[in-house]
């Protein structure tokens, strides 16, 4: 993929830690990626047969989760807190009320939302550090007021949730900061269904 790899790895590099990430997601028969380049936000496509030169988004912040929900439906989060639909080749801010996680998390690369489609919903899943938010958004509707579905006390360390669920659920698994300032790493992981209803 043109302008991803650094000029001067010579086509030899090893990907230790996205910082920022990477995100990747299917566009119909195509494939659209997000990533940073010189300190923006950037896409490439690709065509089946060969990637297109990288874009500026037009979006600030990194990219923090993708998910394809449909067709050429794509939606991407931000590490600024929105989350934006690809329309054609431009992306149009469509987030919940108030906006999603913003920053990273402590966890190298922890991105503070996920998105994953259950279905015909597209499920957004948040923190802000501690509390635990969720939206949904059924396919040609709009999001749900954004809900608490956890407090954890002592902070998130890493989030996660599949691109894809079941209809029924998305399934989270967090894990929790330590108390302990002189340990590295998370602590305990926790792991929470996230119910999900089908529009009719």
């Amino acid at each position: 993929m043109p302008g991803w790899a650094p000029s001067h790895a010579g086509g030899r590099f090893a990907l230790m830690d996205a910082h920022p990430p990477l995100e990747i997601a299917a566009w119909g028969d195509q494939v659209v990626c997000a990533f940073a380049q010189r300190n923006r936000l950037v896409c490439a496509f690709f065509d089946g047969t060969k990637w297109g030169a990288p874009e500026p988004a037009g979006v600030p912040g990194y990219a923090a989760a993708m998910a394809h929900f449909e067709g050429r439906t794509v939606y991407l989060a931000t590490t600024k807190g929105k989350v934006y639909r690809l329309d054609g080749k431009t992306w149009v801010e469509d987030s919940p009320a108030g906006g999603v996680g913003q920053g990273r998390l402590p966890y190298p690369g922890g991105s503070p939302t996920r998105l994953s489609v259950a279905g015909k919903v597209l499920v957004a899943i948040w923190t802000d550090g501690k509390r635990l938010v969720t939206s949904q958004k059924p396919r040609g509707g709009r999001w749900s007021r954004p809900r608490e579905i956890f407090n954890e006390a002592v902070g998130v360390h890493w989030l996660g949730a599949p691109v894809r669920s079941v209809p029924n659920f998305v399934p989270l698994v967090w894990s929790v900061a330590r108390t302990e300032s002189r340990k590295p790493g998370g602590g305990p992981a926790r792991f929470v269904r996230i119910p999900v209803t089908q529009p009719e």
